[in-house]
């Protein structure tokens, strides 16, 4: 009971050149690792909020389906380049982004309201 109070062991740490100790703490990793999980699935949660009730509506389970009313395709070139006869040109790799954007109309599951979403999907294509 004599090493009651002495922080002798917690100064030789300090002194030794660890300047944040609270970084080793294992909260402090698992609290972190939270963190971008909850704002990386904040941004690409495949569910969709009602507009009404503001909950958040599954349709990828059976029986809660959306019905597809109309699809647009767009098509940009991002890398590359075109001939003068409106071909692409193979030595510079060309390469396409093509964004598929879906509209939807679905019934919410809580409050059955209709309401209208957009979905968007891309994918590159090389020649």
């Amino acid at each position: 009971m004599d090493n009651v109070g002495n922080w002798s062991e917690y100064s030789l740490i300090m002194s030794s050149g660890l300047k944040a100790p609270w970084l080793l703490n294992v909260q402090t990793v698992f609290l972190a690792i939270y963190a971008i999980y909850a704002i990386y699935s904040n941004f690409n949660d495949p569910r969709v909020r009602c507009p009404h009730c503001r909950k958040l509506n599954d349709f990828e389970i059976e029986g809660h389906e959306a019905e597809l009313l109309n699809m647009k395709t767009s098509k940009d070139l991002t890398h590359g380049k075109i001939t003068n006869k409106g071909e692409l040109d193979r030595r510079y790799n060309s390469e396409f982004e093509i964004v598929n954007t879906y509209y939807y109309k679905g019934v919410c599951s809580f409050c059955h309201n209709e309401f209208n979403f957009t979905k968007e999907s891309s994918y590159s294509k090389s020649v």
